[in-house]
């Protein structure tokens, strides 16, 4: 039997393999130690810089101020936007 972290690792090679120009990923930290974490974050931003476009869902906040090039929150059905390697510290800009 895989572990929950084990499986995460399995689905994320085998869907890099097809060597997509979008990834999409849901709680993709959800069942990782913080070692995983972080070599997920490496892989991340790899393939980030190789041009692959990358979409995290996340209720993790340190994990999203650290990899994200751009954030959004959706809170009470208004997307806040903030450009966080960019301009660290601006405010909150609605889209509503």
């Amino acid at each position: 039997d895989l572990s929950w972290g084990e499986r995460q690792r399995v689905a994320l090679a085998s869907i890099l393999v097809a060597q997509p120009p979008v990834l999409l990923l849901d709680e993709p930290t959800r069942g990782l130690d913080n070692k995983l974490k972080a070599e997920l974050g490496y892989i991340l931003r790899q393939l980030a810089n190789q041009g692959t476009s990358i979409l995290v869902a996340t209720h993790d906040e340190n994990l999203a101020n650290s990899w994200a090039d751009r954030i959004m929150y959706l809170h009470d059905g208004i997307l806040l936007e903030k450009e966080s390697s960019q301009y660290p510290g601006e405010e909150w800009i609605g889209h509503g």
